[in-house]
């Protein structure tokens, strides 16, 4: 245990000492400051900088509602401030939309009962025919809630939505 201990310790010590007695780099970039401007920084011209644009750029001064990310100001607009009495009197709230939930997509074609057995479904949604009972559960979506001799109840288990799809001749 005390050899994994000081094997652990080993590189901690190390980098905290780096991190008590770093010194910085020098960096290549000299910063001057004449009196009647702010401070500028000199680049070597070969890093890619281009020095007309920067320099067109720091005399840009910010307004108010200007967008930073276009290339032209964009003009100042006009609003209007509403009138709070004007809003209180004419206006009531309207109330939000209610959602509607989407139609279950299966057709009802029949049914089938054998002595013994539960009443047995035929359903179709597109190319796929189900054959389902009480409870069953179909498209991994949709659930048998009710068997009518002409409609069938189904549950949508996503949206807890129910509908009653009838039977339709084929």
């Amino acid at each position: 245990m005390a050899l994994l201990m000081a094997i652990a310790i080993t590189p901690g010590v190390y980098n905290f000492r780096q991190m008590l007695w770093h010194t910085p780099q020098t960096a290549s970039i000299t910063a001057i400051a004449p009196a009647a401007q702010p401070a500028m920084l000199l680049v070597d011209s070969g890093s890619g900088l281009n020095l007309d644009l920067l320099e067109a750029s720091r005399k840009i001064t910010y307004q108010l509602g200007r967008n930073i990310f276009e290339m032209q100001p964009l003009a100042p607009r006009q609003t209007k401030a509403p009138d709070k009495a004007e809003d209180m009197r004419g206006k009531s709230p309207e109330p939000p939309p209610t959602p509607v939930a989407p139609s279950i997509p299966l057709k009802f074609y029949g049914f089938s009962k054998k002595q013994g057995d539960q009443k047995k479904v035929f359903l179709q949604n597109g190319d796929r025919v189900f054959v389902a009972e009480l409870g069953n559960v179909i498209d991994r979506r949709y659930r048998v809630v009710q068997i009518r001799s002409n409609e069938v109840e189904m549950e949508d288990m996503l949206t807890n939505n129910r509908q009653t799809i009838l039977l339709s001749a084929r």
